[in-house]
């Protein structure tokens, strides 16, 4: 004989009980209690997940806001740059618009016909330098011009050209030579030489004519293309010795040969 729970009429009053139960749970608020204390149970919990959540959201954002930051420094960065290399550059043309001015000025009250050049190359060969300007034959430009910088200061002789550019060595170099004159009351003559692209030299000075030193030294306009005027340097250590002809001294010179970038080539 089957069990009772497990007849069909088991069954059906198990479910019609169950049933009862509940909608007297209901009826009466007897689930309340567990349903709180359920509540009161699981409300830590639900406020540990939200917290979690909101510091999940925040280390999201601040993780996004420091991309931000970095990309936008980045930019600045780059914009800093870029306004650096700009300000160079204005500051470099500024300074060549400046030396250009005091070289025409110069040039212009003396009356020389002459052409702005930029240096566009340069070689420095143990006895040798040499400048490469943009200005050639087709601008008038020939062997045995002096080169000139600011208030008439000589840089340099042409010795080649092209129809489009030319190349002058330095004062300072080996092969170069200027014919000068000191300015003391003899007017003394001489010859100003280059010296392996260090220093210049002056000599062929008689011993006859006194010569003292910070003395200007200026071209004397006894060589072809070199007008007379232009400025060498200045008298340093003298040199002379007794029964000997001629003396000889350092020449100080005024600027600095290394950052040429303008000039005006004396025609």
């Amino acid at each position: 004989m089957k069990s009772f729970f497990t007849s069909r009429w088991g069954v059906i009053c198990i479910a019609v009980a169950i049933s009862v139960i509940a909608l007297l749970f209901g009826r009466y608020s007897l689930l309340g209690p567990i349903e709180n204390g359920l509540a009161a149970f699981l409300k830590p919990l639900e406020t540990a997940s939200s917290n979690f959540q909101g510091r999940i959201k925040n280390f999201s954002e601040f993780f996004s806001s420091r991309k931000q930051q970095a990309d936008e420094n980045t930019r600045l960065n780059e914009r800093v740059q870029a306004l650096l290399i700009e300000n160079t550059k204005l500051r470099s043309s500024l300074e060549d618009l400046h030396t250009l001015r005091d070289e025409e000025q110069f040039l212009t009250e003396r009356k020389y016909t002459f052409v702005p050049s930029h240096v566009i190359a340069r070689t420095s060969f143990p006895h040798d330098n040499i400048v490469v300007l943009d200005k050639g034959t087709s601008n008038g430009v020939i062997v045995g011009m002096p080169v000139v910088v600011g208030q008439g200061i000589v840089v340099g002789k042409i010795i080649s050209t092209t129809s489009s550019t030319s190349m002058m060595n330095l004062v300072t170099d080996s092969q170069s030579e200027f014919a000068v004159k000191v300015q003391n009351d003899s007017k003394s003559l001489g010859i100003v030489t280059g010296s392996h692209g260090l220093s210049l030299t002056l000599s062929l000075i008689p011993q006859s004519e006194p010569i003292a030193q910070s003395q200007s030294i200026i071209t004397s306009g006894t060589e072809d293309r070199v007008p007379q005027g232009l400025i060498i340097g200045s008298v340093g250590q003298i040199t002379y010795k007794e029964g000997e002809l001629f003396q000889s001294s350092a020449v100080v010179y005024p600027i600095s040969l290394d950052n040429l970038t303008v000039v005006s080539i004396v025609l």
